[in-house]
């Protein structure tokens, strides 16, 4: 092993061995503290595995698990363990920091605050909608293991091609602002997937305003099932593993080697692979069918890597500006096709009328 990867590793070999010592002499020296201690422990976990293995619980342990298995399959240099917490570059520890927030109450506070209420409006708007469009609303069956695979691959497909339209509209003009700072990160790994800008949190909630308002999700577990297998798809996706999982891969579920493609800085791979079910790449010519492999990823700015804790906040900024201005020029040229059009004859009589008589 390298001196370097020891010396980086030396903070938390430290930091791990003082804790097991603290430990052990806890329970040597005090054990009817320590098996009090241990048996709120218990208590504890017994009272809320089941919360914690609810939908969010189980999109962390699945991320862990996969952070375990790059330590085998991968290449340490390329390893989420070692891009994160011993390289501890700023592009990497963004992404820890994005990947907390997202975990936390924190991600639904700064997307309501930096959409300046947008996001909140436009849930509430799908929560009213969905309440008065019930009666139309299609619901999907739930009875018998066919029924239930075929709803869904339902689902599956439509949220998918709605969500691949979100996704190219995320590349266009003024939102691509809101994006970028997603792929700017230039040290791909697992918790990249959850490194977003949180002002985009009114257009994430957009396609719930899409036709797929009028599809009911019969069974509360149905609709956690679902979450749960696409959040475990971003993550996947999201790592350095090389898996092209064959003509699955290329048609049904987007594999981590054709995604990698969508956040490579070469020019050749720009704006391809957007969808996470690869199909309607196919159909609407943005499939990336060549054999080259990213050379790096990230984008050409490089301020997204010098200050990534701050240029997020530029790029909300630079949004907001932008749209300003666009409506403000809306808006005017509004106003002169509004405002009622002077003659000819009239401004000759109007320029008459001011010169001043001999």
């Amino acid at each position: 092993m390298e001196r370097a990867r020891l010396v980086r590793l030396l903070p938390y070999a430290t930091a791990i061995g003082v804790v097991a010592a603290s430990l052990a002499l806890f329970v040597v020296f005090d054990p009817q503290n320590a098996s009090e201690v241990w048996s709120w422990a218990v208590g504890f976990v017994e009272a809320n595995w089941q919360r914690a293995l609810g939908p969010g619980g189980r999109v962390i342990l699945f991320t862990v698990a996969l952070i375990i298995l790059e330590l085998f399959v991968l290449n340490w240099r390329n390893t989420t363990v070692n891009v994160v917490f011993v390289q501890r570059g700023w592009s990497a520890l963004s992404d820890l920091g994005f990947t907390v927030v997202y975990f936390t109450p924190l991600k639904w506070i700064s997307e309501y605050t930096l959409s300046f209420g947008l996001a909140f409006g436009i849930a509430k708007l799908m929560d009213a909608l969905t309440a008065r469009l019930d009666w139309v609303r299609w619901e999907l069956p739930s009875d018998g293991a066919l029924q239930v695979i075929a709803a869904f691959s339902v689902y599956y497909a439509l949220t998918t091609f709605v969500a691949y339209w979100h996704h190219r509209l995320l590349h266009w003009r003024w939102f691509w602002y809101l994006h970028r700072y997603h792929h700017s990160a230039s040290e791909f790994n697992i918790f990249t997937g959850f490194r977003e800008n949180p002002a985009a949190g009114f257009i994430n909630v957009l396609p719930a305003l899409s036709p797929l308002i009028l599809m009911k999700v019969p069974t509360t577990g149905l609709f956690a099932a679902f979450f749960i297998v696409y959040q475990m798809i971003a993550s996947l996706q999201h790592s350095q593993l090389p898996w092209s999982f064959g003509w699955i891969g290329r048609w049904i579920i987007v594999s981590p080697q054709n995604h990698q493609i969508h956040h490579s800085v070469d020019e050749e791979h720009r704006d391809l692979n957007f969808s996470v079910c690869p199909l309607w790449d196919h159909l609407f010519g943005t499939w990336y069918a060549g054999a080259n492999r990213p050379s790096g990823y990230g984008i050409a700015d490089r301020a997204h890597v010098e200050r990534p804790f701050t240029q997020w906040v530029g790029d909300i900024w630079i949004f907001y500006r932008d749209v300003a201005c666009s409506l403000a020029g809306v808006a005017r040229s509004a106003l002169a096709h509004v405002r009622p059009r002077r003659s000819s004859s009239q401004d000759a009589r109007d320029a008459s009328g001011s010169i001043p008589a001999e």
